[in-house]
């Protein structure tokens, strides 16, 4: 799809490489108007009974959070060699003009979910209030930002709606107290980080030999990373409507499963008895269940990438890093669970407490020193290094033709977000003035919109509650298959912790 070219004198940088994975996969879409994942996070808000313009309020908080983050505001423009570029346009430097172009307000929607599923691509990143439902969603392509980079800049609204509400409506955007982002303008993007920290010298206190490795051991790392992933093709998967193999994508919905706190707490401790984490138990579940449905003659292994936060490697190895919400600092772990169904009888055959330990071998590896080369130099490969060759190796991977006789690739993804409230508060507000300080977070959840035939999982915590939910294109699943199979998920969850409900 060709792009606009940029303006000389608006502030551009080019797209980074996984940038650029992310954005070749969203035009995939694109003769559809589609997306593939969008990302977007909804909130269900109480304001207090003082407030009787809350869309104002709203709409000056999207400001000023633009004001915070200028890459929020960017859009993709060709650059003088015809390649991609982050670039602000001029009219949206203007609060006002920008403001029209990217909030919206729907009197006619009934909720956050309704709305997740009627909403359209767009250039921009936008913000939706739905006041009969006191919910709010922001939406953005997800070559703009990741999940977690999400969660961060939903804080920033937040604070910034708080602010707002205190100090009023008529207050510069500059006095709302936003702490000042340490990012660049248009966002860093994560291979400019890793090329940073790859030239420091080595930390104190790291063993011998543990520096980042020379290209040419990081090219083989990535030949063996997507070798372990494709070493469970082809993958268990769960079974999509029939006949609809040649159909094209559709709208996505999404469906959603609490359990309330003392069931949680009971899973947590399961989990840990077993030594395990709650992601790798969920996930364990979702394998379990997909594997006890038919499969294709040939799967018998689970395959797929769990997305891991780089945020944690850049920060412990400099906590100044130029990283924010803004950009993807993200990258996927290759999961390869072998043999999880009977190649006689069919069904699950591995346990859950042996897939869960397989699958938290998987989510506990050291992202710093996350791979041995084994080419005898002693030098660890960080998961860091992987950010340019890795992408450039899965995109390949995925423009791939299928040999003759497997099936698509439709394993079930997961994606957790551990526990919201390291990101998101339940309550915001400065003072106590008249009370209009204050604006209350009543629940809170990220999806993301799905053109693929797999489901997309999400795990998170709550105010104590584990919620799991599932986004899902319409062509390929119906809610009552996914609701459930969300309900299966549940019952493995329990039985494999030993949570037992009367």
């Amino acid at each position: 799809m060709s792009l606009p070219a940029s303006i000389s004198t608006s502030p551009a940088r080019p797209m980074g490489s996984l940038e650029r994975f992310m954005k070749a996969i969203a035009d995939g879409g694109a003769p559809l108007n589609r997306e593939h994942w969008i990302i977007s996070l909804a909130f269900h808000v109480a304001f207090e009974p003082s407030v009787t313009a809350p869309e104002l309020h709203l709409q000056r908080a999207w400001q000023a959070t633009r004001l915070q983050y200028p890459a929020l505001a960017a859009v993709l423009r060709s650059g003088p060699l015809g390649e991609p570029e982050l670039t602000i346009e001029p009219d949206n430097e203007e609060a006002a003009a920008w403001t029209s172009n990217t909030f919206t307000t729907h009197d006619n929607s009934k909720d956050a979910d309704e709305l997740f599923s009627e909403l359209r691509p767009t250039a921009h990143a936008t913000c939706h209030w739905i006041p009969s439902a006191a919910q709010l969603m922001i939406r953005s392509s997800h070559w703009r930002i990741d999940g977690v980079g999400m969660l961060m800049l939903g804080h920033s609204f937040m604070t910034a709606l708080a602010n707002v509400l205190h100090f009023g409506l008529d207050a510069p955007l500059s006095s709302y107290a936003i702490t000042k982002s340490t990012q660049s303008p248009l966002g860093s993007h994560v291979e400019t980080v890793a090329r940073s920290l790859a030239q420091r010298p080595q930390t104190e206190g790291r063993a011998q030999g543990q520096r980042h490795a020379i290209p040419t051991q990081v090219a083989a790392v990535a030949d063996d990373i997507i070798a372990k992933y494709t070493g469970g093709f082809p993958s268990i998967a769960l079974p999509t409507r029939e006949g609809s193999e040649t159909t094209l994508p559709g709208a996505t919905s999404r469906v959603a499963m609490g359990f309330d706190v003392p069931t949680t707490s009971k899973v947590v401790t399961g989990c840990r008895m077993m030594g395990v984490t709650v992601t790798s138990a969920v996930h364990a579940a979702i394998v379990r269940v997909a594997a006890d449905f038919p499969q294709h003659p040939l799967a018998k292994s689970y395959a797929a990438f769990g997305p891991a936060d780089l945020r944690r490697v850049i920060y412990e190895q400099d906590m100044d890093a130029d990283v924010g919400p803004m950009g993807l600092f993200h990258l996927g772990l290759p999961i390869c669970i072998e043999d999880v169904v009977s190649s006689s009888s069919g069904g699950a055959v591995k346990s859950f407490r042996t897939v869960a330990r397989e699958l938290q071998a998987v989510y506990g590896q050291d992202l710093v020193n996350f791979w041995d080369p084994a080419d005898g130099s002693g030098a660890m490969v960080s998961l860091l290094d992987l950010v340019e060759a890795n992408p450039r190796r899965t995109q390949e991977l995925f423009a791939a033709l299928l040999p003759p006789g497997l099936p698509p690739m439709q394993s079930p993804d997961l994606s957790s977000l551990g526990k919201i409230e390291r990101y998101i508060q339940s309550e915001y507000g400065v003072g106590t003035g008249a009370g209009q300080g204050k604006v209350e977070v009543l629940d809170v959840w990220l999806g993301l919109d799905v053109l693929t035939r797999a489901l997309q999982f999400h795990v998170w915590s709550w105010k104590g509650e584990l919620r799991i939910a599932a986004c899902f294109n319409r062509s390929f699943y119906e809610g009552a298959f996914v609701t459930d199979v969300i309900g299966k998920v549940r019952e493995e969850l329990l039985a494999g912790t030993s949570v037992y409900i009367a």
